[in-house]
C-alpha cells in the first residue's frame, strides 16, 4: 500500500513548485554491438510517500504494476539533493537480488545527460563532465557490489512503511481507548 500527498510543495523556500511528473527512460540490457538499449516509457508521476523514509529515497513510481523506489544519489555523494527542473528525468535501472529482478529509479537532472549517456560507447567515459547521478549508473554498472546496495532501498522502504503502519495502528488503538473510556 502506498499513501501519497497530492499537495505542490515548495522546494527549499524558492518559489517554485516541486514536479511531480517525469520523463522514465528504462536501461534495458545491452545488445550485441554493445550498446546500450534505452527505453523511453513516457511520462511518470513520483509519488511523494507521506511517511518518513530515509532522504536519498525520493519517492515511488509505477513501473509494471509494481511501486519501485527512487533514489537521489546526490544526496549520499555529494549531501545535496538533485536539482529538479522541466528537464529532469528519471533512469530505471534493472538489478539483480537473490536471483529476483528488481529495479529502482535513479533521478537525474537533465534529459540530455541520458541522449549523451545512450549515444556513448559503454566502454569509453563521456566526452564531457558528467552528473553525479550518471557516474552512479556508470560505476554501479561495473561493481558487482552495486546490486546489493539497490536491493537495500526495497527494504529500507518497507521497513519505514511497517513503521509508519504500526504508529497509525497505535494511535487508532488509543483512539478506541479513549472513546470506550468516555462512554463508560
Amino acid at each position: 500500500m502506498v499513501t501519497m500527498t497530492r499537495k505542490p510543495r515548495q522546494v527549499h523556500g524558492i518559489n517554485k513548485f516541486h514536479y511531480s511528473w517525469f520523463t522514465t527512460f528504462l536501461l534495458a540490457h545491452e545488445t550485441k554491438a554493445r550498446k546500450l538499449n534505452l527505453c523511453c516509457l513516457g511520462c511518470r508521476e513520483l509519488v511523494k510517500l507521506d511517511y518518513e523514509k530515509p532522504t536519498h529515497i525520493r519517492g515511488v513510481i509505477e513501473f509494471n504494476g509494481l511501486y519501485i523506489p527512487v533514489i537521489d544519489p546526490g544526496i549520499l555523494l555529494l549531501g545535496r539533493p538533485s536539482a529538479f527542473s522541466n528537464l529532469s528525468c528519471i533512469l530505471i535501472v534493472p538489478h539483480r537480488w537473490e536471483n529476483q529482478q528488481y529495479y529502482t529509479g535513479v533521478v537525474i537532472e537533465d534529459i540530455d545527460e541520458i541522449m549523451e549517456f545512450a549515444s556513448s560507447e559503454p566502454d569509453i567515459e563521456p566526452l564531457r563532465d558528467i552528473s553525479v547521478n550518471i557516474r552512479f549508473v556508470l560505476d554501479m554498472r561495473k561493481s558487482p557490489g552495486a546490486e546489493s546496495w539497490l536491493y537495500e532501498n526495497y527494504r529500507m522502504l518497507e521497513i519505514c512503511r511497517n513503521e509508519n503502519q504500526h504508529e497509525q495502528d497505535y494511535i487508532a488503538f488509543r483512539r478506541r481507548c479513549s472513546e470506550k473510556m468516555l462512554s463508560i
